[in-house]
C-alpha cells in the first residue's frame, strides 16, 4: 500500500484514527500525519486526501475539497488519490464527480466503504 511504502523510517508503525462522525480515518506513520481516508456518502468515491511527504509537504492539490488561490479549478474528478479506472465492466470510475448531472450518471461506477480492517 502507498502509505506503507512511504514509511520513514521503515520500522515506523502505521496507525489509523477513525472519526466515524466525519466519515474519515486519519493515517499516521510513526507520530507523523500522512493522509486521511475520506469516505463520506457525499463523495463519489473513497479517497486519500491530503497526502503528505515524510517532511510534511502536501503533494496533492487542494481543489475541489480545499481550494488554494494559486491552483487551477479544472478536473473536479481528480481529487486526492482514488480508484481510477475509466472502464470496468462498462462503468466509468475515472470521470465520476459532482460536476456530472445526475441524469447522466448511469454509466458511472460508485464505490462505497463498508468497513476498514486494521
Amino acid at each position: 500500500m502507498l502509505f506503507v511504502s512511504c514509511a520513514h523510517p521503515r520500522t515506523a508503525k502505521v496507525t489509523f484514527r477513525e472519526e466515524s462522525h466525519a466519515s474519515r480515518i486519519n493515517i499516521f506513520v510513526g507520530d507523523r500525519y500522512f493522509t486521511t481516508l475520506l469516505y463520506s456518502d457525499t463523495l463519489e468515491k473513497p479517497l486519500l486526501f491530503p497526502i503528505l511527504t515524510p517532511s510534511g509537504k502536501t503533494i496533492t492539490r487542494g481543489y475541489p475539497i480545499d481550494p488554494r488561490p494559486y491552483e487551477r479549478t479544472d478536473h473536479p474528478h481528480q481529487v486526492g488519490l482514488w480508484f481510477n479506472f475509466g472502464d470496468v465492466n462498462g462503468l466509468d470510475f475515472w470521470n465520476n464527480s459532482t460536476a456530472i448531472a445526475p441524469e447522466k450518471k448511469e454509466g458511472y461506477g460508485h464505490i462505497r466503504l463498508d468497513s476498514v480492517l486494521q
